[in-house]
């Protein structure tokens, strides 16, 4: 399995394949953007897109950036979709490989579902929201 970037340049020609995942992952986690913001994000540079492939075959994306904490960079995964049987262990493995090449300290992601990296990374906190 390998994580293939994605250039802003090809991004237009990509995005049909994209997209339905996008909004699958939107309409999982309740997230507040449109598969529009993550396409406005990756073609302005802003966020950086890869498709998880295996051989021929493109399995999902992961949609991150890489944001400063105080004691370094950070890879921040925003959205990430994989087809079911993808191998999560060589997906946090190339994530892993990612955030090294990126000299990342850590990987960060935010998620209302568990289990996506329970024994590769620990719960740090939960976020709560409230709308007014």
């Amino acid at each position: 399995m390998i994580l293939r970037p994605v250039p802003p340049i090809e991004l237009h020609a990509r995005w049909p394949v994209i997209r339905p995942w996008c909004e699958r992952v939107i309409t999982k986690t309740g997230d507040r953007c449109l598969p529009d913001d993550v396409y406005a994000e990756v073609r302005a540079g802003q966020a950086a897109l890869y498709l998880i492939t295996e051989g021929d075959d493109e399995l999902g994306f992961v949609v991150c950036r890489r944001v400063m904490d105080p004691d370094g960079p950070v890879l921040f995964i925003w959205q990430m979709f994989a087809e079911i049987g993808t191998s999560k262990d060589d997906l946090m493995e190339c994530l892993g490989e990612l955030a090294t090449g990126i000299g990342a300290v850590r990987v960060r992601a935010y998620s209302p579902r568990g289990g996506l990296m329970d024994g590769w990374a620990k719960l740090v906190m939960h976020i709560y929201e409230r709308e007014l």
